[in-house]
């Protein structure tokens, strides 16, 4: 009988305990990157979405959160992201406007705010939110009516026994609003060649544009900049008949500027006549014929 040698069996053996757990490590199991050994810290990695505006009061949203992981990755970890107030309320529920669900982990709501438990990722991987899913044939999100920036505050947690943590920057969406068209102005003569144009302010923008027409609608000037409501206009033609509309200025970021709003009545500058009616006066003594 020839020598037994033990050495190729006991390779045999190592390798089939070791090529799993170098192909869990490697993360070459089910063809993506496995978790890293150590999480990283709470409240780490980034909440990022292409909404960056919507206008006020609009519908039909479907609002995509992404969350990438920090070095070190997520191992069982949780995400939370709290709807801003005014917006349709988070919902696990398909018909729901702010039905919510996400790429991996269990989603359920507490309040305004998305919460996604057992998250697993390496670093660099990601998570997606989608706020207002239709994917049930819900109706998606409807934006609040508050005008202005608004942070969706996002939180993270690296594994199950962590703490939920700020992260270093949350998701702002701006919610737009276009300015109202501005009513009819009052137009006022006061002089041959000058009116003055009277309106109320739009609170919200940040200035008027007072623009002055011939009746036929050509342009005849437009001042830019007023604040106060009154505009006196100069250098018109006496005969000829003008009228007045006001657009309300926005700032560009929350609030957009208006249409043009509805024109004033026509007025006509004219020349400023005087009229005397002639009477007889005598002064001192009338004269008399004397003889010489």
């Amino acid at each position: 009988m020839e020598p037994t040698n033990p050495r190729p069996k006991v390779l045999r053996t190592l390798g089939q305990w070791l090529l799993p757990l170098l192909l869990v490590a490697s993360g070459l199991v089910l063809g993506v990157a496995g978790p890293a050994s150590a999480a990283s810290a709470n409240g780490t990695g980034t909440m990022t979405t292409k909404t960056t505006s919507v206008p006020y009061g609009s519908t039909g949203h479907v609002i995509t959160f992404t969350y990438t992981a920090a070095t070190g990755g997520v191992s069982g970890g949780g995400v939370h992201l709290t709807v801003p107030t005014g917006w349709s309320a988070p919902s696990t529920t398909g018909t729901s406007a702010g039905y919510t669900t996400a790429s991996t982990g269990t989603v359920s709501v507490d309040g305004q705010t998305i919460v996604v438990l057992g998250v697993t990722l390496v670093a660099g991987a990601t998570l997606t939110i989608n706020y207002g899913a239709k994917a049930a044939k819900g109706p998606g999100a409807t934006a609040t009516t508050s005008v202005g920036a608004a942070t969706w505050i996002a939180t993270e947690k690296s594994t199950s026994g962590g703490t939920e943590t700020t992260l270093a920057k949350s998701p702002v969406i701006t919610v737009t609003q276009t300015l109202s068209t501005p009513a009819a102005p009052s137009v006022s003569l006061v002089s041959p060649s000058s009116i003055v144009v009277n309106f109320a302010p739009n609170g919200n923008a940040t200035s008027s544009t007072v623009t002055i027409r011939l009746s036929n609608g050509s342009l005849v000037k437009a001042v830019t900049g007023n604040t106060t409501g009154t505009e006196t206009i100069t250098g018109l033609t006496p005969g000829d008949a003008y009228y007045a509309t006001i657009t309300s200025v926005g700032n560009g970021t929350d609030y957009f500027t208006s249409a043009v709003g509805a024109h004033s009545v026509t007025i006509t500058p004219g020349v400023l006549t005087i009229s005397a009616r002639a009477t007889n006066v005598t002064v001192g003594h009338p004269l008399t014929s004397r003889p010489w």
